[in-house]
């Protein structure tokens, strides 16, 4: 009889939690956040939910579990120091070195896929996850809020920045994936809206 080693039996688990994972994110771009219950997931995974529970026991820790290997995926294509970079050039309106962040957006996007963003512009489902995407704004956003406010732009003004930001995203990535502009194409525009937004606020500030 094999015996399965620890190391044999922890691989396995991982690989299961993340085929899960991927299966929730493809139904969340089928049908939509509302869609991911642990019924869903099962049925399209082929397994019980006993397994899913085992691996995911709520809700929550899917959507915690994505926007963290989205968060991760990023750190380890991009250094602090680079997404400062390119924070600061955003808001001195250097719209080719601010693309350096967003082209590694899009290969993050590519990669795993634009669930992550989709979960972003939801509204808060529970307070556990409202933090943790608060989070998630400080983690992803905090390089250019930073700059911001240094340059006077108000609390009320990075609000609305990181929310069209999020949303210019997604939608330039969507629009690219549907072959109807190139990537490059996609890249320089949603450079160009966030960084004409950040100069705008700068320039009228919301008092």
């Amino acid at each position: 009889m094999e015996v399965l080693s620890n190391t044999n039996i922890s691989t396995a688990a991982e690989l299961r939690r993340a085929q899960l994972l991927l299966v929730a994110k493809e139904l969340i771009l089928s049908d939509g956040v509302e869609a991911l219950r642990h019924a869903a997931v099962a049925e399209r995974a082929g397994v019980t939910r006993a397994v899913i529970y085992r691996y995911f026991p709520t809700q929550s820790d899917f959507i915690v579990a994505i926007g963290n290997e989205f968060i991760e995926a990023l750190k380890q294509r991009l250094s602090p120091e680079k997404q400062i970079e390119a924070a600061r050039a955003s808001v001195s309106s250097d719209f080719a070195a601010a693309e350096i962040y967003f082209d590694v957006v899009f290969s993050v996007l590519e990669d795993k896929g634009p669930a992550s963003l989709m979960l972003l512009l939801e509204p808060d489902l529970t307070p556990k996850l409202k933090s943790f995407w608060a989070s998630v704004d400080v983690e992803q956003y905090g390089h250019w809020l930073q700059e911001s406010a240094d340059l006077g732009i108000t609390a009320i003004d990075s609000q609305v920045l990181i929310q069209v930001g999020k949303m210019t995203l997604l939608t330039l990535y969507k629009v690219y994936r549907a072959g109807e502009i190139s990537r490059n194409q996609a890249v320089s525009r949603v450079s160009y809206v966030i960084c004409s937004l950040i100069n705008t606020l700068r320039a009228k500030p919301c008092n």
